[in-house]
């Protein structure tokens, strides 16, 4: 009975979502964020979908940057000659792997965790 609760509410609300997205969205994208939200209602299903977003905006941009052949590329930059490491691009490309910390960060700063107060802490 379970199941059939979590496919009716998935159906509403995807075809919800799905109403507002392609307000701003082309058809394409509406249909990829459908799908990671579909695969979410379903049970152990949702690595699936966390891992098609570390693919489509984590890894890919990292692949499309990589060049395929140095001699022929000719688009990079030719003061980077002797081979050095470009840590601007490193720090850009890392900035997506801190988001979650620095998100947690944000709403577990200055957070004082109950105390249940109990006489052995003041001995």
């Amino acid at each position: 009975m379970s199941y059939i609760l979590i496919i009716v509410v998935a159906y509403f609300l995807l075809r919800i979502v799905g109403k507002m997205l392609r307000h701003f969205m082309s058809p394409s994208n509406v249909g990829f964020w459908l799908l990671i939200l579909g695969l979410l209602f379903i049970p152990h299903c949702a690595w699936i979908s966390l891992a098609i977003i570390v693919g489509r905006y984590v890894i890919a941009p990292i692949v499309r940057h990589i060049p395929k052949d140095k001699e022929k590329d000719y688009s990079r930059k030719k003061w980077n000659r002797n081979d050095s490491t470009n840590w601007n691009t490193i720090i850009m490309l890392a900035i997506p792997i801190f988001w979650p910390f620095l998100i947690l960060k944000l709403f577990v700063k200055d957070k004082i965790l109950p105390n249940d107060n109990s006489p052995f802490d003041y001995e």
